[in-house]
């Protein structure tokens, strides 16, 4: 998982106010997938998931994106957050 606009964010609002993304997003991660899997920040706004045999990826994936909307709804700037697996 990568977090989209992590730049503009910096830019715009600071460091700070993009750590507090970045901790958001690593949430919502946990409060999602934590049941199911491990969750790893790997670098930056980079994060992996490491899900057990019975997790379905798909349903997870979209239960994480509408946790991200309504943690940042109130934010100036939306959290994206671009997913892939294998």
């Amino acid at each position: 998982m990568d977090l989209n606009g992590l730049k503009k964010v910096n830019d715009t609002l600071g460091h700070a106010k993009g750590d507090e993304y970045i901790c958001g997003a690593a949430e919502c991660m946990v409060n999602v997938m934590g049941e199911y899997g491990k969750v790893f920040r790997i670098g930056g706004d980079e994060f992996a998931v490491i899900l057990k045999r019975n997790a379905d990826p798909e349903k997870l994936i979209a239960s994480f994106e509408n946790a991200v909307t309504e943690h940042f709804k109130d934010s100036r700037y939306k959290l994206t957050v671009s997913v892939g697996y294998a």
